[in-house]
């Protein structure tokens, strides 16, 4: 942008105190000069810059690409999704929902014990979607599984999440984060051990989404227990931890010791976390597994 140019003071005529003769008369020239000519001709430059800039801010503005816009967490019941004006891509991140942590049965003899593994945690994804003429999205979010009840028993798998363009049948792009497997449990007179669940893998396909990350949920931890027949006194039982996931906490896993006793399993702290499993042992009461975490998908718009 073209700015007027101010008028230049005459190099000869700047005051020097040797100079006797000249020296008020520059001095007038010089104070006269920034008066009238300079200080006016600064106010007059930034006012044409404040005049254009607002225009040139919105043409700038309009035309930048790759410019960060907002971020949408989708949680909870299945819906759609929009991309907001001026989205041109977006990243999706997320993850199915975690598995359930298996439960212990305590209605056993002093000799006996239970146990639960910790539940898997569901897959997790970054993609990045280029915005093309389906601008609308359908997403599910996996419920996370429940722990297994405590008669003994696994806990439940995770729920799919899943984001699919509209209208195409998922051409442009159909992504799905498999939960996370449930616990299972173990029981014995001697020594148990029961299998965490494992995390699916992503799978996305779709002509305009581009995965950057596919990451199959982490296993949930075993958990085992080793009664006090084995021991010759007191035993030990310890649920698996859940699976960890990029989107909660892991808790540490429970257990029990000594001659009888028992303790459930906590659910997990965040989404995609596989639930922690139940300990008991002896004639301790039986306890459940800890339910896993839901899915979530998180979008970061750009233009």
């Amino acid at each position: 942008m073209p700015i007027d140019p101010v008028e230049e003071f005459d190099p000869l005529k700047f005051p020097f105190i040797a100079d006797e003769d000249n020296f008020h008369e520059y001095a007038e020239y010089v104070f006269e000069h920034l008066s009238s000519v300079v200080l006016p001709g600064w106010n007059a430059a930034i006012a044409q810059v404040n005049a254009k800039l607002p225009a040139d801010l919105d043409t700038l503005t309009a035309n930048l690409s790759g410019r960060y816009l907002r971020t949408v967490i989708l949680t909870g019941a299945p819906g759609t999704y929009t991309p907001g004006l001026g989205c041109s891509r977006f990243r999706v991140r997320g993850c199915g929902a975690g598995g359930g942590g298996g439960g212990a049965d305590g209605d056993t003899a002093e000799t006996q014990g239970g146990c639960g593994g910790g539940g898997g945690a569901g897959a997790e994804c970054e993609v990045w979607v280029t915005v093309g003429e389906t601008v609308d999205y359908a997403y599910t979010l996996g419920g996370g599984g429940v722990g297994g009840a405590h008669n003994s028993s696994s806990g439940s798998s995770g729920g799919n999440t899943t984001f699919v363009s509209i209208g195409d049948g998922g051409a442009a792009c159909s992504i799905t984060l498999a939960g996370g497997g449930g616990g299972e449990t173990g029981s014995d007179s001697n020594a148990a051990i029961a299998s965490g669940g494992n995390g699916e893998i992503a799978s996305v396909p779709g002509a305009n989404a581009f995965p950057v990350i596919l990451k199959e949920g982490d296993s949930g931890g075993v958990g085992w227990v080793i009664t006090s027949a084995d021991l010759a006194g007191d035993g030990l039982s310890v649920g698996g931890q859940g699976g960890a996931s990029t989107f909660g906490e892991v808790e540490a896993s429970r257990n029990t010791e000594g001659d009888g006793g028992s303790i459930a399993g906590f659910p997990a702290d965040g989404f995609g976390v596989g639930g922690i499993g139940a300990a008991a042992l002896g004639s301790a009461t039986a306890v459940s597994g800890g339910d896993g975490g839901d899915g979530i998908i998180i979008i970061d718009e750009y233009a």
